[in-house]
């Protein structure tokens, strides 16, 4: 806390950047952390991929700015990396950000995608389930008290990193404490549900049955695929698709170790989310590929058709579960 601090402190502009394809805890981190620097009478701006895909992220939009312009990049300025902590997943705008000087603060482990050399202050708790709750401890090691936006935005991150807590294994007790702090503040977890996984359209419940029909598995169960094609993003818009509730459906099938939802972007392109509840380490199969994300949740990009990302992974991935009892 004390090197990102004083990062604070020796900068007197600041340029925040979220990892492409953002989630609530990249977005909601990133504009905590952009009022908490503000407070020291700095000025910060908030960077990522414009419009949001997730329903729950429409709102925040009005605070982030999908590229830097020329009078964001004043004297003594620097550049902080929230909820990643490689510049290759900086999104879209990393060109401006390697040229400042760079500090981090992330909660993804880096056994597998080390820090690079040259950044001045890194801040990475791989024990603390999101992003928001270190920008929340970094605010109360400071004296700073959140107000309920704030505490918005730390909570939704929080819920949205742990699938609403259900991730949260033994020895948890300090987030939920955490959580109880939040609650206390005037923050509801019953609207913050259903702000990430209610009003959703009836084509949203189509698109989950369309999906779950086309289902392959492999080794046994042990593996299962699903995947979206271009058409379907098409028919179905990016924000009637309600994948966090497929998964919940998928992990919860007897047998399944890992499911893998590909995606196609264009022709020859395709995303690879991957999730788990086993012990296994899904970010190093995300990584080998590429990518990165946490223990239980990683994703990465290929260009590739779906058939073939498809066959590769499986081909990756038969050893790994063709010796998982």
């Amino acid at each position: 806390m004390d090197s990102i601090l004083e990062f604070i402190k020796k900068y007197d502009n600041f340029l925040i950047f979220g990892h492409e394809d953002p989630d609530a805890d990249c977005v909601c981190s990133s504009i905590a952390l952009s009022i908490f620097i503000n407070s020291f009478g700095k000025t910060s701006h908030v960077y990522s991929q414009l419009p949001f895909k997730r329903i729950e992220l429409k709102q925040f939009e009005k605070y982030c700015k999908p590229e830097v312009l020329d009078k964001d990049i004043s004297k003594n300025s620097a550049v902080i990396l929230t909820d990643h902590h490689r510049l290759a997943r900086t999104a879209p705008i990393s060109k401006a950000a390697a040229s400042l000087p760079i500090a981090i603060i992330d909660h993804h482990a880096t056994t597998t995608e080390p820090v690079q050399e040259g950044i001045e202050a890194v801040y990475i708790d791989s024990k603390t389930p999101s992003t928001t709750l270190i920008i929340y401890k970094l605010m109360k090691f400071s004296k700073y008290t959140p107000d309920i936006f704030i505490g918005k935005l730390i909570f939704l991150g929080l819920c949205t990193d742990t699938g609403f807590f259900r991730h949260l294994e033994e020895h948890s007790g300090e987030t939920f404490r955490i959580a109880a702090e939040l609650t206390e503040l005037g923050i509801s977890p019953n609207k913050i549900f259903y702000e990430v996984y209610g009003n959703r359209p009836v084509t949203s419940r189509v698109f989950l049955g369309i999906t779950l029909s086309r289902i392959q598995t492999f080794f046994d169960g042990k593996l299962l695929v699903i995947h979206e094609t271009i058409e379907d993003l098409k028919h179905f818009s990016l924000i009637d698709r309600d994948k966090d509730m497929l998964y919940q459906i998928l992990l919860g099938t007897d047998g399944v170790k890992i499911v893998a939802s590909f995606r196609e972007e264009e022709s020859n392109k395709c995303s690879v989310s991957l999730r788990t509840t086993q012990d296994i380490d899904v970010a190093k199969i995300a990584s080998d590929f590429g990518g990165g994300g946490h223990k239980k949740a990683s994703g990465y990009a290929v260009n590739s058709t779906i058939e073939n990302a498809i066959s590769t992974l499986v081909s990756y991935t038969e050893k790994l579960l063709t010796n998982t009892l």
